[in-house]
């Protein structure tokens, strides 16, 4: 079976969960024997071009152990993207990305989706070629915005959303949660909606690293960090964490909070650290490689998630496999993985002063603690390797070619 999947980020250009998640499942799947195909960005669009009148290469095909990656370039002007020009920005990519097809040979059996931004040129290729469409819902847009679709942008990009779920065979989430939500938002699309969860590798995030720059992230090794790891953007909840970590400095005054990330609310939040008295004890690192993200998060006395929308929270999967302690919100996916007082600690989203009781908590019991530790890492063992995240996937891929004819795409050589 070839399958081409279609997503805006794929290493090295990745922003959140989306792009790893694309990237492991495609690594997965050609081991397991599918030719795989990905139509992505060849840069970072939020990152200048560093030279003037430079002309990046419209389409380039590499390979990345098996998986043929086709990368495009929006076409001219190469316009760095940024919340103002988004849609435009977003058209722009899918026309690269419709005129890549071409780069795609006959054997294409199913089109995949990844999320709105790459809905319109994905449901042109599998209605061109008449292949079926199965589509992953990473997040929505209204979900987003806590069940608001607030400006003229969000209410388009809603609208876009339930274009690609209504023109799709088959539709992935990857939390019970994301289905409610894709139920409770999109009332009248037709395709039956599985559930997979994302995965993690565990020979990647491994526990056997060395911590010797730890001491870059919190100079006193007799304090205990608490770790935030992902985007600082108002849905990631950190507004909340920084007003419970004020109190728990106040009992806990060897407790040290290490935010990496960077994100559009950064200014904010270093601001707001200020105004509660506790930038001495709080420590924004920026964004991290690999290597010193895994030892922060192996070395940290708890990892908290404070989101106030997640689907799922990829960033959970990642503490667990380092054995570190979880301290999750309660909601979306992330109340899926963390069983309060079994897997990790739970709050209700948003309540900083309950979030300080479970940080108090877990810093005190820290036997209980990695008992918790333990049981999450069992957890990903079970039930999120990526070898059966594939298998299921491609059942799904099954399911959509049950009543479709493979027909090759316009324009293949």
């Amino acid at each position: 079976m070839h399958v081409c999947h279609f997503a805006w980020e794929y290493p090295p250009v990745v922003f959140g969960g989306l792009g790893q998640h694309v990237y492991a499942l495609t690594q997965q799947q050609v081991a397991q024997g599918l030719t795989v195909s990905v139509i992505t960005l060849a840069r970072d669009p939020r990152v200048p071009l560093t030279d003037e009148g430079e002309q990046p290469t419209p389409v380039s095909v590499t390979y990345s152990n098996g998986v043929r990656v086709i990368r495009v370039q929006p076409a001219p002007p190469f316009q760095q993207l940024n919340s103002h020009n988004l849609l435009t920005w977003v058209n722009s990519m899918q026309q690269a990305m419709d005129a890549a097809r071409t780069s795609l040979d006959e054997t294409c059996e199913v089109v995949h989706a990844h999320d709105w931004l790459v809905g319109e040129v994905a449901q042109q290729a599998a209605t061109e070629a008449n292949l079926p469409l199965v589509t992953t819902m990473h997040a929505t847009e209204q979900g987003r915005h806590q069940g608001w679709l607030p400006t003229d942008t969000s209410r388009e990009i809603h609208h876009r959303e339930y274009s690609l779920l209504s023109a799709s065979n088959e539709v992935i989430t990857c939390s019970k949660h994301m289905r409610n939500e894709l139920l409770r938002y999109f009332a009248n699309f037709t395709a039956p909606i599985s559930v997979i969860p994302n995965g993690i590798d565990l020979s990647v995030w491994r526990t056997s690293v060395d911590n010797s720059t730890l001491s870059n992230f919190v100079p006193r090794m007799n304090t205990q960090p608490v770790v935030f790891c992902g985007r600082l953007e108002w849905e990631k909840g950190i507004h909340t964490l920084l007003d419970a970590f004020c109190s728990l400095a106040r009992t806990h005054p060897d407790a040290r909070l290490v935010v990496a990330g960077q994100g559009s609310q950064q200014s904010f939040l270093v601001e707001r650290a200020a105004a509660l008295g506790i930038e001495s004890f709080v420590n924004f690192v920026g964004w991290l490689p690999l290597e010193q993200l895994t030892v922060l998060m192996r070395e940290a006395a708890c990892v908290v998630v404070p989101s106030l929308y997640e689907p799922f929270g990829v960033v959970a999967l990642e503490a667990a496999a380092l054995g570190a302690p979880l301290i999750v919100s309660d909601t979306g996916g992330l109340i899926e993985l963390v069983k309060d007082g079994a897997t990790g600690r739970t709050f209700a989203a948003g309540d900083d002063a309950q979030l300080c009781r479970v940080l108090q908590e877990t810093l005190d019991d820290p036997a209980h603690t990695q008992q918790m530790s333990r049981a999450a890492h069992e957890q990903l063992r079970l039930h999120h390797q990526w070898a059966d995240i594939a298998s299921s996937t491609t059942a799904v891929y099954g399911h959509g070619l049950a009543n479709a004819s493979r027909i090759a795409l316009p324009g293949a050589t």
